[in-house]
């Protein structure tokens, strides 16, 4: 009876430790998405930020992104945006903040590949954008390149994907059978 109480004492202890070392050391497609959502948390701000508190998430934001990041993106009403650094993604983010309402982002849908070398990795995302007070959402297909640099993920580079239309032909050019 004593090895019945051996063998569920070893079970418990090898479940502790597998628990433990998720919990110290995800996965890096775990810690990835952890880095995906702060970064979504940080773009999102409330409808009347205090000047500190807007400093301070702005700052969050930019320390999401490599130095010489560039993102490359359709904005809502705005066309086609390219930022290059971490000094242009604060002064649109700053400019953002201006919006009435507040914004509130997630990344609903995120598909990673962290490449063989664990040192890079793309993810593949939805971004759900929506302002305060207005019921519809911006939704748009990103790709987002990153890479590990000093022990943490950091995104190097965000551009829009092109979804795929499908189109109609005009009504005359339908051939009949």
């Amino acid at each position: 009876m004593r090895w019945v109480w051996r063998i569920f004492f070893l079970a418990a202890v090898v479940a502790l430790v597998v628990w433990l070392r998720a919990i110290f050391f995800p996965s890096e497609e775990k810690a990835i998405r952890k880095h995906l959502t702060e970064t979504a948390r940080a773009a999102s701000f409330p409808a009347h930020e205090g000047s500190l508190a807007r400093l301070g998430n702005i700052a969050q934001l930019a320390g999401c992104f490599s130095p010489d990041v560039e993102l490359s993106f359709d904005a809502p009403r705005e066309g086609h945006v390219t930022v290059h650094g971490r000094d242009e993604i604060m002064g649109l983010a700053n400019r953002v903040r201006d919006v009435p309402g507040g914004v509130k982002v997630e990344f609903p849908d995120v598909v990673v590949t962290v490449n063989p070398d664990h040192l890079s990795a793309t993810a593949n995302i939805t971004v759900k954008a929506q302002q305060g007070g207005v019921s519809d959402s911006s939704i748009q297909e990103m790709k987002v390149l990153l890479k590990k640099i000093k022990g943490r993920w950091i995104i190097t580079r965000v551009e829009t994907v092109k979804t795929l239309s499908r189109r109609h032909p005009p009504a005359d050019s339908i051939a009949t059978s």
